[in-house]
C-alpha cells in the first residue's frame, strides 16, 4: 500500500499515486495525483471531501410515520421513531392535510406526503409537508404533483430526487429534493398501475420496480440517476 502515510486524528491513510485494484468496500487512501482522500464504496471511487456514497457518510437516527386512517377517516398526525431506543412518539396532528393509501419522501429538512386531500382514499395532486426539526406543517403549489393519484409508490435517490408512480396516473412525477420543487413528470404509456394496491422496489444502481396485485402487471423502469429522464420501459 506504500510507505508514506497521511495522519489525521491518529488514523493513517496510505499515500498512493494510483488507485488500488480489487479494494474492499470502505477502503480510504490519499491520492497524491489529485491531493484528495478517496473512498471505495463497493461500486466506484469517490472523493471523501465531495461526499462518499450514502452507506459510508450517513447514519439514520430517526424515522417518521405519517398519515394513515381508521374507519375511513384519514389522519394528519406524525409519529417519530428514535432508532437508538426503538421508542415511537406521537407528535400530534401536524400535517395541513390528511392522507392515506399514499407515499412520500424527505429532503434533509422537510418531509413530504403526496395525495393529501382530507379524504379516504381520495384522488389528489396535493402535497402535505412538514419540517422534521420543528414539527410544523405547511403546503404550497410548488410541492404538488402534476398528476392526481389515489395511491402511489415512491423511490428516492437520497436527498436528490423522488420518483412518484402509480395511483391511476400513467406518468412518473419527479420531485427535486434539493430545490424542494416538483420538476414535472416523465411520460410513460400505460403505466398507471393498480389504483389502490401497489409498491415500489429500488434495484441498485438505477432500476426501480412497480409491483401490483393481479391482474396488475409487474413493471420495471430504467432511469438515469444523475438526470431524471426515462431510459426504457420493460
Amino acid at each position: 500500500m506504500g510507505t508514506s502515510k497521511l495522519k489525521g486524528d491518529g488514523v493513517e491513510f496510505a499515500n498512493l499515486a494510483t488507485r488500488p485494484t480489487n479494494p474492499p468496500s470502505g477502503l480510504v487512501f490519499f491520492n497524491t495525483g489529485t491531493s484528495k482522500l478517496e473512498i471505495w464504496d463497493g461500486n466506484s471511487w469517490a472523493n471523501v471531501s465531495d461526499g462518499a456514497s450514502f452507506l459510508y457518510r450517513q447514519i439514520i437516527t430517526t424515522g417518521f410515520v405519517i398519515g394513515g386512517y381508521q374507519s375511513t377517516s384519514p389522519w394528519t398526525n406524525i409519529n417519530t421513531m428514535v432508532h437508538s431506543t426503538d421508542v415511537m412518539t406521537n407528535n400530534g396532528n401536524i400535517l395541513p392535510y390528511a392522507a392515506s393509501y399514499t407515499s412520500g419522501a424527505c429532503s434533509l429538512v422537510n418531509g413530504y406526503l403526496w395525495s393529501a386531500d382530507n379524504t379516504w382514499p381520495g384522488t389528489s395532486a396535493q402535497t402535505a409537508a412538514f419540517n422534521m426539526n420543528t414539527m410544523t406543517g405547511f403546503s404550497g403549489s410548488s410541492y404538488n404533483m402534476r398528476n392526481g393519484r389515489n395511491d402511489s409508490a415512491t423511490i428516492f435517490k437520497e436527498h436528490q430526487y423522488a420518483y412518484i408512480i402509480g395511483g391511476g396516473a400513467a406518468n412518473v412525477d419527479v420531485f427535486n429534493l434539493s430545490t424542494e420543487t416538483m420538476m414535472g413528470d416523465l411520460s410513460i404509456t400505460a403505466q398507471a398501475g393498480d389504483s389502490t394496491k401497489q409498491a415500489m422496489h429500488h434495484i441498485p444502481v438505477n432500476f426501480l420496480d412497480l409491483f401490483g396485485r393481479p391482474p396488475t402487471r409487474h413493471r420495471k423502469l430504467h432511469f438515469q440517476i444523475a438526470q431524471p429522464s426515462l431510459q426504457s420501459v420493460i
